[in-house]
Order: C-alpha cells, then structure tokens, then sequence
C-alpha cells in the first residue's frame, strides 16, 4: 500500500497542470511516463511507454490551443 503512494501524490501534483499552476506541459504522457517510470524503478520504460502513448494521443490532445 505504501508503495503505491508516493507515485499517486506524483501523478495528482503533475495533473494539476491542467487546472491549478498553468500551462507547463507537465501533465503529457511523455513527461508523466519518464517521472512515473523513475519512481518505479525502471526510467527507460517508462520513458518508452511515455513516447508510444504521446505519439498515439498526438492528435487528440490539444497543446496550446
């Protein structure tokens, strides 16, 4: 249970990206997989699993607009 807490605080604080701090950009999929994966224990993982669904979701999520 502990193990999954500090990863859970990570994801919430980086999905305030959207509505509470402003426009960093930390919430995309690449930024969350590396960060996630670090905690985890394997960054280059997560690093990759960032890059694939970053490059599916490329057109639907909207940066800037």
């Amino acid at each position: 249970m502990m193990d999954l807490l500090i990863p859970a605080f990570v994801f919430s604080v980086l999905c305030l990206d959207h509505s509470a701090v402003g426009p960093f950009m930390l919430s995309r999929p690449l930024v969350m997989g590396s960060v996630l994966g670090f905690l985890g224990g394997n960054a280059a993982l997560g690093f990759f699993v960032g890059v694939v669904v970053e490059l599916i979701w490329i057109r639907i999520v909207s940066a800037g607009i």
